[in-house]
């Protein structure tokens, strides 16, 4: 006998009481020296266990999906009701902060600043909440806008000053002037640039350094962009922390 090919697949079989059985089949067909077909072996297998344990794996990954979707959903929902408060929070301890408005002891003016870092702080990380959540649900949008890069790295180090300075870790800034000009969305940049920051200062003990920066860069241009004015700009962040593989 010369074995001659083989095939598999799953099909279904009807029971004597009419049940539905689902089988795997496997069939080799084997050919005598003349190539006629001589016999084909078939191996058929019940699997329905296998089956209701498919089944029961997809009806759980569809009610986990429904769930992110509606989490995100809620979330995505709920930006403004969250943010509103927080924002009130913050305007208003602000404005106790101002001595014309409403003049404070020297304690009482700390401890009022410390009401505005806080709530800045948890106003980002819902932000960032909320941000993930509308990536999740598909309503995140993506501005695109001139953006000035070296104003808004000062904007970054001055808001973090704060933060490094109760961890007693120096915060620098090497802005080139005048980088060119990129098109972005300036939320978003400010964003990645606090991320990468307020990593760092975490890491870094007291009496290390951080470094935020930016420069010109011709290598990270774009050549197949012919809107591109064949000038990259560069940020870097770096620490004396315990670093990162």
């Amino acid at each position: 006998l010369v074995q001659s090919g083989s095939f598999s697949g799953e099909t279904t079989l009807i029971s004597r009481k009419g049940e539905r059985i689902p089988v795997s089949v496997r069939s080799v067909v084997h050919r005598s020296a003349d190539n006629s077909v001589d016999c084909i072996s078939t191996l058929m297998r019940d699997i329905r266990a296998a089956k209701l344990h498919e089944l029961a794996l997809k009806d759980a990954a569809e009610a986990a999906q429904a769930a992110s979707r509606a989490k995100s959903t809620f979330l995505a929902n709920m930006s403004h009701e969250l943010r509103t408060p927080l924002n009130g929070i913050i305007g208003f301890a602000e404005l106790l902060c101002d001595p014309d408005v409403a003049p404070l002891t020297e304690i009482q003016a700390e401890f009022v600043q410390h009401i505005v870092h806080s709530g800045k702080h948890l106003l980002r990380l819902v932000s960032d909440i909320l941000d993930i959540s509308k990536v999740e649900a598909g309503r995140i949008i993506m501005a695109r806008e001139a953006v000035v890069l070296d104003s808004l790295a000062h904007s970054v180090l001055a808001e973090l000053q704060p933060i490094a300075e109760r961890g007693r870790v120096l915060l620098v800034g090497e802005i080139e002037r005048n980088p060119p000009p990129v098109l972005g969305d300036v939320g978003r940049i400010k964003q990645i640039l606090y991320n990468l920051l307020s990593n760092a200062i975490k890491f870094t003990p007291p009496g290390g350094r951080v470094c935020l920066s930016l420069s010109r860069d011709l290598s990270i241009c774009d050549p197949t962009d012919k809107t591109d004015g064949g000038e990259g700009v560069l940020f870097k962040v770096s620490d004396t922390g315990i670093g990162i593989r």
